[in-house]
C-alpha cells in the first residue's frame, strides 16, 4: 500500500491533458538522437585514483543499500582491490549502463511529526541506494560541477545546490529591495512561487534536452540517461521488502546526483524575465518583485512576468500550486489591494510570508520573525530546565552544548536582515538568549547579565549580530560580481542613506570602512584551475613517520628517523625541505632549503596571513624551483600535515587559488616526466633540513620586501573576530 501511493506521486496519470500535449511539443521540437558514437571531451574520458579516493574521503557513515556493502568497507579497501573497483567504475562509465542493483532504492517510511500514521500519504521517504554506485555519482557530480561553475552557466539568481551560496542572497537581495522602496516611498508587489511535487515530477526526458542544449553529450550524456530510467524502489518495514516498483518521473530519491540535475533542470525558469523585475531561486522556493511608486502599473508588470514562468512550466512539465503561491505588497499605504492570476486562477494576497525559514511583513518590522524565534526558544529553554536543577542534572559543559546546538543557530539564522528592527523587538531575543545562558552556569536571577556573558564566554547579541554582518561581507567579497546577487550592491558610498529603513548591506558596508577591511584583498573563493582537476596526477604523500610517532614513544634522534626513510623509500629523490612562520605582530614568512644543492629560498608574504598559508606557499614556490631548474626526482618535506592532507584531498574552500597552483605545476613536471613526492617530517625536533628552513623562514618575516598575497575568507573572518574590541566601540552607530 505504501509502495503504490508512493509511486502514485511520480505518475504521468497526475499531468492534464492540456501540461502532457505542451510537455510533447517540446520533445518533438527537441528530438533527442541517440546516434551511438557520441563526441568525447575532457568531461568523458576515464577515472583516475586520484578522483577515487577524493569521493571516498568526502564520504560519511550512512546506511547501505540492498547490497550491504558501505563506505567503511570501500575505504579500507587495499591498493590493488581499489585498483579493480576502478575498472569496474570505467567499465560501466564506457559503456554507459549502470548494474540494476545501483538502480534500485531500498525505502524507509517515516511518519511526519504529528501527523496520522493510518493515512500513507503523512509518511517521508528515506531512500537507501547502493553505495558502490554512490561513490560514482560523487565522481560525475564533481565533473559536473566544475563544468557548470567554470563556464558560468548557471544563473546568478539561481542559490540552490552551489558550493558558497545559500539562503542568504536571496533575502539579503529582497530586504534590500524593500528597503530601497520604503527610503524612496515607493512601494514593492512581490509573488512567492511553490512548484507542486517539484522533485518527484521532474521530467527526465526535459532534463536530457536541457544537458544537449548545455553541451554535456558523450558518456557523461549516457550515464546520466541510463542513471534516471528503469529505476525501482521496495519499500522496507522491519525485515520485510515489498515488490519492486518502478518509478515514472523524479530525480533518483538518495542520489548524490539529484540535487546537481534538479539544479540546472529548472535554473531557466525566470530567464524570459527582464532585469527590470527582481528574481531569486533557491532550489523550489522562487520569488518575483518589482519596486516603484504605481502599484497598478507593478500588479501588470508582475503579471506579465507570472505569465511567463507559467509558459515555462508547461513547456518543462511542472506545475505551480496556486493554493501556495502568495501575492505580497510592501507598503505604508493602507488597504491596498492587488489582483495577480496564476492559470487564471486568483492568487491570494497575505500580510506576510515565510520565504526560507524568514518571515517577511508588509511592514518589514520583523515582528513575526522575531515572535517565531522566540516561541522555538522557549521550548528548548523549558527542556535546559528540566535537564538541570539546583543541586542534580547536567553540567554546564552540556548545557552550554545543548545551547549552542539548539539555541544559537536559530537566532543566527536570519538575523543579518532582522536585526534592524526595533529595540523592543530585539530586546525580546536578549532576553531568552540570557535566559540560557542563566541556566547553564545555574546563576541566580539577579546576577547581572555582563558577569553570564563573561562566565559563559558568549559575546552581546548586539556584538554577535554585528560580527555576522561583517562575516557576510567578507564571504560576499570573496565571490565574482557576474556570479553573485548582492555583490554588485555592496560598495561603500554607493548607497544613499538618511539613518532610517537602513537594509543589511548598507549596515554591513558601514561595518566594513569602520572595520577599514575595504583595502584588503580578498581571494575569490572556489576558483576553477585553468585544468579540469581529474586531469591532476596522483600525489605520492608519505605519512610513515608519522604512523611511527604514534606506535613509538620516546624515539630519540629524528634526524636519523628522517635520514633512514629518506634512504630506505626514496633514495632517488632529492629532499627538499620548506616550512612557514608567523611572528610577533602577525609577520609572516617562508622559505624552502635544498641540502644537495646548499640553496635556500625565502619570501615575506603579506602581514596576518594563517600558518596554514605560508606552508601552502612554501611547497608552491618549491616546487617552482623544482620546474624552473629541471629536478626530475624529488621529495619535498613538510611539517604541516594540514597542507599535506589538503593536497592529498583537494578541498575546494581552502586556499584554492594556491592548492590549484600546486597541482597545476605538479601536472607540467608530469607531463616532462618528472617525479615529485611528499613526506611530513616532525616540527622543532632535531630534523636539520627542517631546522634550517624554519630558521630561514623567521629571518623571511624580517625582509623589506613584502609579497602582496590575497587573504582568505576565513583570514579575513579570524582579524575581525579577534580584532581590538575598540572598533566594535567605533563602530555602534550602523
Amino acid at each position: 500500500m505504501l509502495a503504490k501511493t508512493f509511486i502514485k506521486i511520480n505518475s504521468d496519470d497526475n499531468l492534464s491533458e492540456d501540461r502532457w500535449r505542451r510537455r510533447e511539443e517540446t520533445r518533438k521540437t527537441n528530438i533527442v538522437e541517440d546516434d551511438g558514437g557520441r563526441r568525447l571531451t575532457t568531461i568523458d574520458i576515464p577515472f583516475t585514483v586520484f578522483e577515487l579516493e577524493r569521493a571516498m574521503g568526502r564520504t560519511k557513515v550512512t546506511s547501505s543499500g540492498k547490497d550491504d556493502i558501505n563506505y567503511e568497507m570501500l575505504k579500507h579497501l587495499g591498493e590493488k582491490m581499489k585498483g579493480r573497483l576502478l575498472e569496474l567504475y570505467n567499465k560501466v562509465w564506457e559503456k554507459g549502463k549502470l548494474p540494476k542493483n545501483w538502480k534500485e532504492a531500498v525505502v524507509i517510511p517515516i511518519i511526519k511529526p504529528g501527523k496520522d500514521p493510518s493515512i500513507p500519504e503523512n509518511y517521508r521517504l528515506i531512500a537507501l541506494m547502493s553505495h558502490m554506485g554512490k561513490v560514482t555519482e560523487r565522481m560525475i557530480t564533481d565533473r559536473l560541477n566544475y563544468y557548470l561553475e567554470s563556464r558560468n552557466l548557471l544563473m546568478k539568481y539561481q542559490n540552490g545546490f552551489r558550493t558558497g551560496r545559500g539562503t542568504r542572497e536571496a533575502i539579503v537581495s529582497l530586504e534590500n529591495d524593500i528597503r530601497k522602496a520604503q527610503n524612496n516611498k515607493e512601494s514593492l508587489v512581490i509573488v512567492y512561487f511553490d512548484i507542486e511535487k517539484a522533485y518527484d515530477m521532474v521530467w527526465k526526458e526535459g532534463l536530457l534536452i536541457k544537458l544537449k542544449r548545455l553541451g554535456i553529450e558523450g558518456r557523461t550524456y549516457d550515464w546520466i540517461k541510463d542513471c534516471l530510467f528503469n529505476r525501482y524502489i521496495q519499500i522496507k518495514i522491519g525485515d520485510r521488502l515489498s515488490e519492486g516498483y518502478r518509478v515514472d518521473n523524479g530525480m533518483p530519491q538518495g542520489s548524490v546526483i539529484s540535487p546537481v540535475l534538479f539544479s540546472f533542470m529548472i535554473n531557466d525558469a525566470f530567464e524570459d524575465i527582464g532585469y527590470d523585475v527582481g528574481k531569486a531561486l533557491f532550489a523550489v522556493d522562487g520569488i518575483l518583485w518589482k519596486r516603484g511608486r504605481n502599484i497598478q502599473y507593478l500588479q501588470k508588470k508582475i503579471q506579465e512576468a507570472i505569465i511567463k514562468v507559467e509558459n515555462w512550466s508547461f513547456e518543462w512539465g511542472f506545475k505551480f500550486s496556486v493554493d501556495k503561491t502568495k501575492g505580497m505588497v510592501f507598503t505604508k499605504k493602507i488597504n491596498v489591494k492587488i489582483e495577480l492570476k496564476l492559470y487564471r486562477d486568483p492568487l491570494a494576497q497575505v500580510h506576510s510570508f515565510r520565504y526560507l525559514g524568514v518571515i517577511f511583513d508588509e511592514r518589514l518590522i520583523w515582528k513575526e520573525n522575531i515572535s517565531n524565534i522566540v516561541e522555538r526558544c522557549k521550548k528548548v529553554i523549558n527542556f535546559m530546565r528540566c535537564l538541570r536543577s539546583n543541586d542534580w542534572g547536567a553540567s554546564t559543559k552540556a548545557l552550554k552544548q545543548v545551547y549552542i546546538a539548539m539555541i544559537r543557530p536559530v537566532i543566527d539564522y536570519g538575523s543579518v536582515v532582522y536585526s534592524s528592527a526595533s529595540k523592543t523587538l530585539l530586546k525580546k531575543i536578549e532576553v531568552i538568549h540570557s535566559q540560557a545562558l542563566r541556566i547553564c552556569c545555574g546563576a541566580m536571577k539577579t546576577t547581572p547579565i555582563v558577569s553570564l556573558q563573561v562566565e559563559m564566554g558568549e559575546m552581546p547579541l548586539t556584538l554577535r549580530f554585528k560580527l555576522l554582518k561583517l562575516n557576510y561581507w567578507v564571504c560576499v567579497q570573496g565571490s565574482t560580481v557576474d556570479k553573485h546577487m548582492v555583490k554588485g550592491e555592496m560598495k561603500v558610498g554607493g548607497q544613499c542613506f538618511n539613518g532610517q529603513n537602513e537594509s543589511m548591506v548598507w549596515m554591513s558596508c558601514r561595518l566594513a570602512e569602520a572595520f577599514k577591511l575595504n583595502d584588503m584583498v580578498v581571494l575569490k573563493k572556489f576558483l576553477y584551475s585553468p585544468t579540469p582537476f581529474w586531469l591532476f596526477p596522483k600525489v605520492i604523500i608519505d605519512f610513515h613517520i608519522h604512523n611511527v610517532i604514534k606506535i613509538r614513544k620516546g624515539v630519540g634522534n629524528w634526524d636519523n628517523v628522517v635520514e633512514e626513510r629518506l634512504n630506505d623509500a626514496h633514495q632517488l629523490f632529492i629532499p627538499v625541505y620548506t616550512d612557514g612562520s608567523r611572528e610577533s605582530g602577525n609577520l609572516t614568512g617562508f622559505s624552502f632549503w635544498i641540502p644537495k644543492f646548499s640553496k635556500y629560498h625565502k619570501s615575506r608574504p603579506s602581514n596576518n596571513l594563517s600558518v596554514y598559508t605560508v606552508e601552502m606557499l612554501a611547497i608552491s614556490f618549491s616546487l617552482q624551483w623544482i620546474e624552473q631548474n629541471g629536478v626530475r626526482k624529488s621529495i619535498i618535506c613538510s611539517n604541516s600535515m594540514s597542507v599535506l592532507l589538503s593536497i592529498k584531498e583537494m578541498p575546494a574552500d581552502k586556499r584554492s587559488d594556491i592548492l590549484y597552483e600546486i597541482f597545476e605545476c605538479l601536472f607540467r613536471l608530469m607531463k616532462t616526466d618528472s617525479e615529485v613526492r611528499l613526506m611530513w617530517v616532525p616540527a622543532h625536533s632535531g630534523v636539520e633540513g627542517n631546522e634550517i628552513a624554519d630558521y630561514y623562514a623567521k629571518q623571511a618575516t624580517k625582509l623589506d620586501t613584502m609579497m602582496e598575497v590575497p587573504y582568505s575568507v576565513a583570514e579575513v573572518k579570524s582579524l575581525v573576530t579577534y580584532c581590538n574590541p575598540r572598533f566594535y566601540e567605533s563602530s555602534r552607530s550602523p
